[in-house]
């Protein structure tokens, strides 16, 4: 019994890697088609196409699945891994809220953001939590600056005591 176990969660591991091999192939494939011929780009240029392409690729995923397994196996240690991802994508759409200043995409990031605040008991206590709990007061700082006139809080300390509650 203690060997199938192991082997679903080797099977798991190799399933969610190649996934994401995949998923890596095919954005840098979509990077790569969206760089015109000729000229090679900018570094500018392929860093400001990163955001896009990530909020192409998992801006609609329903991630009911995924949260339903965390919650399952809330002591997982690669917990944290999972939480990079919604801080990455509220990122890219706080990005682009500072670019086009469409209220929706403050929105989207807020949400994100939030996500990974409220899963804080997923991923505390973890090898990625300092680095997770950094990103999170950066981002909350920058969605403080890019949002100025929407928001009602004062800047997130780093000295504060990380992820006491919402952001």
């Amino acid at each position: 019994m203690k060997n199938n176990l192991s082997l679903r969660a080797l099977y798991r591991t190799v399933s969610m890697l190649g996934i994401l091999l995949l998923t890596h192939a095919g954005v840098v494939k979509a990077a790569e088609s969206a760089i015109p011929e000729g000229n090679p780009p900018t570094f500018p240029q392929v860093v400001w196409n990163a955001p896009d392409i990530l909020i192409e690729t998992y801006g609609t995923t329903d991630w009911s699945q995924v949260t339903s397994s965390l919650l399952s196996n809330p002591e997982r240690p690669d917990n944290a891994k999972v939480f990079l991802i919604p801080l990455a994508l509220g990122n890219s759409f706080l990005n682009r809220y500072g670019i086009w200043r469409d209220d929706s995409d403050s929105e989207r990031a807020l949400q994100y953001f939030e996500a990974v605040t409220d899963g804080f008991r997923l991923w505390e206590k973890r090898a990625l939590t300092p680095m997770i709990t950094h990103s999170l007061v950066i981002s909350v700082n920058r969605m403080h600056k890019v949002c100025d006139d929407h928001w009602d809080l004062p800047p997130y300390s780093a000295n504060a005591p990380a992820c006491s509650g919402k952001t």
